[in-house]
């Protein structure tokens, strides 16, 4: 079971339809992560954002931004590019509504292990719907690294 905190469960699950839809649509390999991932194989718990890992060239990645705005999303702030040669962001945020917004957190694939986990994620069933979500293994190594005290309890329940 999905729980979203702070009320505003219809926005957010209508925005997972929207940004597992525009992924689909334009043709990005994906897996969601963070919260999902650890709801997929651990516990049910809150989160106000959907994170993915994508696997995407320049073209792809306009593709997904464009198919996203025609859902309604915005623009956020993003982080990156690490290296200055490097023409897509690290990290993009697009954000739907304001009643809760819903933001998601898109990682561009650039390490080795980022596109493993994407190549190796399981399908889920997240309310009622089938989406690409990153191997408990991997979602245990996310956990690890953020160690923050809900991604340690995620990693937990993931074990």
């Amino acid at each position: 079971m999905l729980v979203f905190d702070g009320g505003g469960d219809a926005q957010r699950l209508h925005g997972l339809g929207h940004v597992v839809d525009a992924l689909e649509r334009s043709g990005v390999r994906f897996a969601f992560m963070g919260a999902l991932g650890a709801i997929a194989w651990g516990r049910a718990r809150t989160t106000s954002d959907l994170d993915a890992v994508v696997v995407v060239s320049e073209a792809q990645f306009a593709s997904l931004s464009a198919e996203l705005r025609s859902r309604g999303f915005t623009v956020g702030q993003g982080v990156g590019p690490a290296e200055p040669t490097d023409s897509l962001p690290d990290i993009a945020q697009f954000w739907l509504g304001s009643d809760p917004a819903v933001r998601v957190d898109v990682f561009v694939a650039k390490l080795p292990f980022e596109n493993e986990v994407v190549d190796t994620a399981l399908d889920a069933t997240l309310f009622d719907r089938v989406v690409r979500v990153a191997r408990p293994e991997a979602m245990i190594v996310y956990k690890l690294l953020a160690s923050r005290e809900k991604d340690l309890t995620d990693f937990d329940a993931i074990v």
